[in-house]
């Protein structure tokens, strides 16, 4: 009963000098949303991270399992198909839970032909409207394109120059990727992202491309394994067994990539830097703490008499100084809440201008409301302390 008096009266206080307690809780607002945008922007990277490495939501590891051709092989042999997968499933059941092809889209090498010339293609594929490249000549590949699965083109101003003198002569002609024609109808330069990555030459259609080369091949194999498995050893029998009966075995080599080792190692570097940017910009929280000691000294300084008149009427000192910490604490405490929210809203606002969302956890929660009372507690211990300690006869002069 005595604390929720104190807590009442503690609240009251603040409440009789709203703009100072404001001006206050500015600094403990914008340390701890520095913090918090810091957090869920690093949580939203990380998250990304695992979507990327297809993590599963239960926790379970995966691994990948890479196809090399041998050189002089035909380039339209991609690595696995749906007989390999059977063949895993039937072989690992008891320690594979999913295997699935995984369909590069960028830097996709082809045996193909442009006019009169065979050549191998670097293929990177588009839905259509991209803004990836810079169209020099004729026009780009639309979304109506991709959905309709029309078999047109894009090749590079370079390849169309080599071939045809003069890139727009390049307009109308065929391509052959495959087993399919296109018809092409644009030259692009200045690639950016990650087409200037695999330095493509050719952009087609990502629905047209994988109907007319069939979707259930590809030259990466992505095994979930149950949990309790040991995704080294496994992945290395997998490999093992491939080179005795996979159906690319004679023309090519197979190499596993522990995907779960390396997102621990990625996981670990952004958890790293997350919680070192994290400790500068908590920086701010010591210097808004100081705010907080000077503003509760001087409340001491003017509540003189009303804490002589408490300890005249039974007031003990340590009522005193629970009151003043109190005050603190719910100071700090109340800024750190406000910092959640605006840390979070700034984090969100940021994450639309970024490839990934903001993602903010119950430890984020948790976290602002420890620290802020925290600093509350050891930046307004002195200043209770004082008041507490103060001579009932000289309060009252």
């Amino acid at each position: 009963m005595i604390f929720w008096e104190l807590i009442k009266t503690a609240w009251q206080s603040l409440k009789t000098n709203p703009k100072r307690s404001i001006l206050t809780m500015i600094g403990i607002i914008i340390g701890i949303g520095s913090v918090i945008t810091i957090m869920a922007l690093g949580n939203g990277i990380k998250k990304k991270t695992l979507d990327q490495f297809q993590l599963t939501a239960n926790g379970n590891q995966t691994a990948e399992i890479d196809f090399y051709q041998n050189d002089g092989v035909s380039l339209a042999d991609q690595g696995f198909n749906d007989t390999d997968i059977g063949l895993i499933k039937n072989q690992f059941s008891k320690t594979v839970q999913n295997v699935k092809i995984d369909q590069s889209e960028f830097g996709i090498t082809m045996y193909g032909s442009l006019g009169n010339n065979d050549r191998s293609l670097s293929i990177g594929l588009t839905k259509g409207n991209s803004n990836k490249y810079h169209i020099v000549n004729g026009q780009n590949i639309n979304y109506s394109n991709n959905q309709t699965t029309a078999p047109v083109a894009l090749i590079s101003q370079n390849m169309a120059q080599k071939e045809y003198g003069h890139a727009a002569n390049a307009l109308g002609t065929s391509l052959n990727a495959g087993e399919q024609t296109y018809r092409v109808i644009g030259t692009f330069d200045h690639p950016k992202q990650d087409y200037a990555d695999y330095e493509v030459n050719v952009i087609l259609p990502q629905k047209t491309f994988k109907v007319s080369n069939g979707s259930h091949s590809g030259d990466t194999l992505k095994i979930t394994y149950k949990k309790g498995t040991d995704v080294r050893k496994q992945s290395k029998k997998i490999v093992k067994f491939l080179k005795k009966r996979g159906l690319s075995r004679h023309s090519g080599s197979y190499e596993a990539i522990d995907m779960g080792k390396a997102l621990k190692q990625i996981s670990s570097v952004i958890n790293a830097l997350t919680y070192f940017i994290s400790a500068i910009a908590a920086i701010s929280l010591f210097i808004a703490g100081i705010g907080v000691m000077n503003m509760m000294y001087i409340s001491v300084s003017e509540r003189t008499q009303e804490i002589g008149i408490r300890l005249a009427v039974g007031a003990k000192p340590s009522n005193i100084m629970l009151q003043f910490l109190l005050e603190a604490v719910m100071l700090t405490l109340s800024g750190g809440l406000l910092g959640f929210v605006f840390g979070w809203g700034l984090a969100s606002l940021i994450s639309l201008a970024l490839p990934f969302n903001a993602s903010v956890s119950l430890g984020s929660f948790l976290l602002a409301a420890g620290v802020s009372s925290g600093v509350g507690i050891v930046f307004g211990i002195l200043p209770a302390r004082q008041a507490a300690q103060k001579n009932l006869i000289d309060t009252l002069r």
